[in-house]
């Protein structure tokens, strides 16, 4: 049988031939083909979905009644249906089953969430079952209904989503690593709820800092860095993966969060956590702090306008326009996120500074790793001053999280750059060590980049002279 791609294929040529026909003149025939594959809606799918929201007040007893035998293992129900549960006995009537438990009760609450009213009730006792894989499955289920952007029901829900993030100190790490992943995707996709979101924040805190395994934390070090470095920046206006299902929010990550991160940079024993964090740090850094301030100078490239150099050195650095400190921080309004005035959803705002400006302090403080007790932290502050605080001199490269290309920082936008980094050190209320880190360290690149040209001039001239002279 000819598929429908052929049929659509052979009706458009016959249609040009007609055309053709009349016009009395002989002409190529250049017909856009269709695809081979015509994906077409699943008519089932909406015939069922349609019938559950016409008759939901009557069957929704019966579903949830289903739903809830199979979640319990009823061995009744289980008998008479060939849906799958996880912890049921096999049985010839669903070892052939093509679907489960959990699958369904997703799918139903993007049609009606009435019906899953006492399934969800139900579900929150299984995340204390015994059986960790049936554990690990309602944590799944759960994580997904409440990040969901077609549904709020973790906001109706407020007693269950609590127990959910309850499993935060689960015995089982399987279960706490999937709590990691799903606490991040709802701040990412449900940014408008602040309220919740509060909750989730204070919960990835204490796993952060006080989860026994190591894995774990360092999957919370990671998890959060991805969400802070795709968070909307505050002036560029443009959208994250998760701003329009949220009324504009993207991820928005707190600087209590990134505080946390910085705390197992100071705290961790484990060298790996450390350098991952501090790595982490120092991108968010740049892509919201650097790239954000020297926006305008970048554009204006090497020869940008001094008008335009002193503005960012105002903005940033604590200075009038003649160039002398101001003597007291100044506080940036750019992180004011548009929307509304009066607060509510709409609106979520945060000083910029208070959120990013500490984070060189924290870098170059770092430079307190010797090669001795820690080389390979060393090695990444290295990296991070060199490659990572300004940007890398390579050249142009696709940003992975926006998508667009990136090009390296002009040298009058590092210069600009560097400059806000030592102000920066210089402002930090604390004992000016990471300054003197800061000295410390560029010193001695200074030196080994000098023993370098030496060492390279001097292997240049040796075949000035004669070998044993």
């Amino acid at each position: 049988f000819p598929t429908p791609a052929a049929v659509a294929a052979a009706a458009a040529i016959n249609e040009q031939k007609k055309k053709r026909g009349k016009k009395g003149g002989a002409s190529v025939v250049t017909i856009k083909m269709p695809p081979e594959q015509i994906q077409q809606a699943n008519q089932s799918y909406r015939v069922a979905a349609g019938v559950l929201r016409k008759t939901e007040d009557r069957i929704s007893n019966s579903v949830a009644n289903l739903l809830n035998g199979l979640l319990a293992g009823d061995a009744l129900i289980v008998d008479q249906t060939n849906i799958s549960s996880a912890d049921a006995p096999s049985s010839a009537s669903n070892k052939s089953s093509t679907s489960d438990v959990w699958s369904i009760i997703y799918e139903l609450h993007k049609i009606s969430t009435q019906v899953l009213t006492t399934v969800i009730g139900n579900l929150a006792p299984l995340l204390l079952n015994e059986d960790t894989s049936k554990r690990i499955r309602v944590t799944k289920l759960l994580g997904s209904l409440f990040c969901s952007p077609s549904s709020n029901i973790a906001f109706k829900y407020r007693i269950c989503f609590r127990k959910w993030l309850g499993r935060h100190h689960d015995a089982e790490v399987k279960v706490r690593m999937t709590m990691v992943k799903q606490l991040t995707a709802f701040m990412e996709r449900k940014a408008q709820e602040r309220e919740l979101c509060e909750e989730v924040t204070e919960t990835l805190i204490k796993m952060m800092g006080n989860d026994p395994d190591k894995a774990v934390r360092i999957e919370c070090v990671h998890k959060v860095c991805d969400l802070a470095h795709k968070e909307q920046s505050v002036s560029n206006g443009s959208s994250s993966s998760g701003a329009d299902s949220n009324k504009g929010f993207g991820p928005v990550v707190p600087a209590k969060l990134l505080i946390a991160v910085a705390n197992r940079v100071a705290e961790s024993k484990e060298k790996v956590e450390r350098k991952d964090a501090l790595t982490g740090l120092a991108q968010i850094y740049f892509r919201h702090y650097v790239a954000d301030k020297l926006r305008d100078v970048q554009s204006g490239g090497d020869d940008c306008d001094v008008g335009i150099i002193m503005d960012a050195l105002y903005n940033t650095c604590s200075m009038d326009h003649s160039g002398r400190s101001a003597g007291a921080k100044r506080k940036s309004k750019t992180g004011r996120r548009r929307g509304g005035t009066n607060g509510g959803e709409s609106t979520y705002s945060y000083d910029v500074d208070d959120k990013y400006k500490w984070i060189p302090n924290l870098i170059f403080s770092c430079a307190r790793f010797t090669d001795e007790n820690d080389p390979d932290m060393r090695d990444r502050l290295n990296q991070i001053v060199d490659d990572v605080l300004l940007g890398s001199f390579m050249p142009e490269s696709k940003d992975e999280s926006s998508g667009k290309r990136k090009r390296p920082l002009s040298p009058t936008s590092r210069a600009v750059g560097f400059s806000m980094i030592v102000q920066a050190l210089r402002d930090a209320d604390d004992d000016g060590s990471a300054f003197k880190y800061m000295g410390m360290l560029l010193s001695q690149k200074s030196n080994l980049q000098t023993a370098l040209s030496a060492y390279i001039d001097t292997r240049s001239n040796v075949k000035n002279y004669e070998q044993g002279s």
